[in-house]
C-alpha cells in the first residue's frame, strides 16, 4: 500500500478544521482581553523622607508602605486616630488613602510608598 505524498483531509473536514481554527483564535483574543483588564500595573516606589521617631506617614492614595532596614522597634497601623501594633518591624503595610503607618525607631529605616 502506497501513501499519498500529500495527504488531505476529506472535504467535509476541511471546513471543520477552519471553523476550529477560527474558534481557537477567538478564544485566545478573549483571554488576552481578560488578562489585559485584570493586570494592574504597579507604579514605581516613591521614597518617603522619614522624620523624627515616632514617625507617622499618611498617604493620600491607596497602596503599600514599605519599611526596610534601620533599627525599628515598632510598626503600627492607624485609622481614624486609633492605632494597632502590627507585631513586625519591617515589611509591606497595605493602606487606604488617609490611613497612617507609625514607625518607632532608633536608626531610621528606608521607607517607600507604592501607589496602587
Amino acid at each position: 500500500m502506497r501513501l499519498n505524498e500529500e495527504p488531505r483531509l476529506p472535504s467535509d473536514l476541511v471546513g471543520l478544521s477552519q471553523r476550529l481554527t477560527d474558534l481557537l483564535r477567538l478564544i485566545l483574543r478573549q483571554l488576552n482581553a481578560v488578562t489585559a483588564r485584570i493586570e494592574t500595573p504597579v507604579d514605581a516606589a516613591a521614597a518617603v523622607t522619614v522624620g523624627a521617631s515616632p514617625y507617622s506617614y499618611t498617604p493620600t492614595d491607596d497602596g503599600l508602605v514599605v519599611v526596610v532596614g534601620g533599627t525599628v522597634s515598632a510598626l503600627a497601623y492607624g485609622r481614624n486616630g486609633a492605632f494597632t501594633a502590627l507585631g513586625v518591624v519591617a515589611g509591606l503595610v497595605p493602606v487606604k488613602s488617609g490611613d497612617t503607618v507609625r514607625i518607632t525607631y532608633t536608626v531610621a529605616p528606608t521607607v517607600s510608598f507604592i501607589k496602587q
